[in-house]
């Protein structure tokens, strides 16, 4: 029975819509029988099929040559990484050649051929602007005055345009505060053994930078105020040798009582230096002092030499300098603290303290003097193992907590420039991982297999001058101060640079800056 005219007409008018359907490959999904791997491009996105979503790794494309990578596609001149990957460039055509990484700029292209472009946008401009469409531009509400500016830290525009703070007053995280100016007492522990000649070459060529800073409070060296400048400055310089119980040790000349924690006044003669120093260098940058002058004094103080006693107490030598008479702590042979006697000046009530240890061995503050004794029957073997082999015989570390005794625990920072490997030191400001420095391989206190009679070293300098010991319980010391509300900073000395030294301490006042801002 021949169709009715309506069913022909039905018939025509699907024939005509068939035709008129694209095919798949030409809506990109390369499905088409052959066309994922014809090696030709049906759907004209500028890619051969092959590298086309739908086709890219399936049956039919193995072992098909899809021609170059990311053919057609532009990626700020550079082709993408590898197929697969996001392309974000720009349309055909391609410069061809390798992508070459380079660090991420914000101009809208994969500089560092990852397949993205202008990852982390308030990273790659300036302070108060933000990465949008390939260009810096400022971010919302920080456009004042013609020009882009951080609200949370600029005094003219503190939280908002035009939000000015009261002369004097800085802005810290969008309010304004009244900026305390501070002062200073800093007391260097500087280790004078026969190994510190690079240790403490390296601390004097890092004072002229953190004096300038301290005066000028520019952190940075960018003619910014990151803090007050330090109203009034005090330094002192003690050695860790407090003598050996009165037995005559090799190295230790005064074994007695050594140098006793008590402030230093010879100065390095052999380094052009005065014979001779106030026991308290006082700064004052208000009164027109010149900082680099300063810094050379303090240099030539710091520089004690290297023929002091090898048995270096550092703890118990800071703990004797700043502890009054009147406090029931004893030390050797029952003597008292030098805060109010022979140091007396240095500390004031109302100051900082920054306590700064230099040094390449661990502490052996001794409870128990007999150990240094080469005749003790209870402490027996090589002197230099001594400290290592019988720890019980030192002070519990416990004792000294009273480093910040009478005083806020938060106006007080410990800054140690010691045997850590430099790998590991941490970053200014960061939280410092205790765990993991002690645990760290380098840090294991012992033998050395190569030389028996000592301590196999934590770490060397890069010219192998300079090695050093694991300094286990200074570590040990630093967090303790920590928990009570200190502040500490690990700084290495297998470096011939102590800037990062210097950096932990500007970091510690631009801290105090911030504390100081009424809520």
């Amino acid at each position: 029975m021949p169709a009715s005219p309506a069913l022909r007409l039905l018939a025509l008018l699907g024939a005509l819509l068939l035709a008129a359907c694209p095919k798949s490959s030409e809506l990109g999904e390369g499905s088409g029988e052959g066309e994922c791997s014809n090696g030709v491009d049906d759907d004209g996105d500028g890619r051969v099929d092959c590298r086309d979503e739908g086709c890219f790794g399936s049956a039919e494309c193995e072992g098909v040559d899809a021609g170059p990578l990311d053919a057609g596609r532009l990626d700020g001149g550079r082709l993408d990484a590898g197929p697969g990957r996001p392309d974000v460039g720009l349309p055909p055509p391609d410069s061809g050649g390798p992508c070459e990484p380079a660090p991420e700029r914000c101009n809208g292209a994969d500089d560092d051929c990852d397949g993205f472009f202008d990852e982390e946008p308030e990273l790659l401009c300036a302070p108060g602007e933000i990465c949008v469409g390939g260009a810096c531009e400022c971010e919302e509400g920080s456009f004042c005055g013609g020009e882009c500016v951080d609200t949370s830290s600029d005094p003219a525009h503190c939280g908002g345009c035009g939000l000015a703070c009261p002369e004097g007053d800085g802005c810290v995280d969008g309010r304004c505060c009244g900026l305390r100016t501070e002062r200073l007492d800093l007391l260097f522990v500087v280790d004078d053994s026969r190994s510190m000649v690079e240790e403490q070459r390296a601390l004097t060529a890092a004072l002229p930078r953190l004096v300038r800073a301290l005066a000028s409070g520019d952190a940075d060296g960018d003619g910014g105020l990151d803090f007050p400048p330090v109203e009034s400055l005090h330094v002192g310089v003690v050695t860790p040798n407090m003598g050996t119980g009165g037995v005559p040790v090799p190295t230790c000349s005064e074994p007695a009582l050594g140098d006793d924690g008590i402030l230093q006044t010879a100065g390095s003669t052999a380094a052009g230096c005065r014979s001779s120093y106030p026991s308290v260098l006082t700064f004052e940058p208000g009164a027109g002092g010149d900082p680099d002058a300063f810094a050379r004094d303090v240099g030539c103080l710091a520089t004690q030499g290297t023929n002091g006693c090898g048995f270096e107490q550092q703890l118990d030598a800071a703990l004797k300098a700043v502890t009054p008479s009147s406090s029931p702590i004893r030390f050797v042979s029952g003597t008292t603290g030098h805060a109010d006697g022979a140091n007396a000046g240095f500390l004031r009530e109302d100051a900082l303290l920054g306590i700064v240890m230099v040094t390449d061995e661990d502490d052996c503050s001794a409870a128990d003097p007999d150990l240094f004794n080469p005749r003790s029957t209870e402490y027996t073997g090589d002197l230099n193992l001594r400290c290592f082999q019988y720890p019980e015989a030192l002070h519990p570390l416990a004792r000294y907590a009273d480093l910040v005794a009478g005083r806020d625990p938060d106006r007080v920072f410990f800054s140690l420039i010691t045997g850590i490997p430099p790998e590991i030191e941490p970053a200014p400001g960061t939280p410092i991982d205790y765990a993991g420095i002690l645990a760290h391989p380098d840090m294991q206190a012992r033998i050395d297999p190569a030389e028996p009679i000592r301590l196999a070293p934590s770490c060397r300098d890069a010219a192998g001058m300079a090695l050093a010991y694991p300094p286990v319980r200074l570590v040990q010391a630093a967090r303790q101060l920590e928990t009570t509300g200190a502040t500490a900073t690990l700084t290495s000395s297998c470096q011939d640079d102590f800037g990062g030294f210097v950096d932990g301490v500007l970091e510690r006042l631009s801290e105090g800056v911030v504390s100081s801002c009424a809520p």
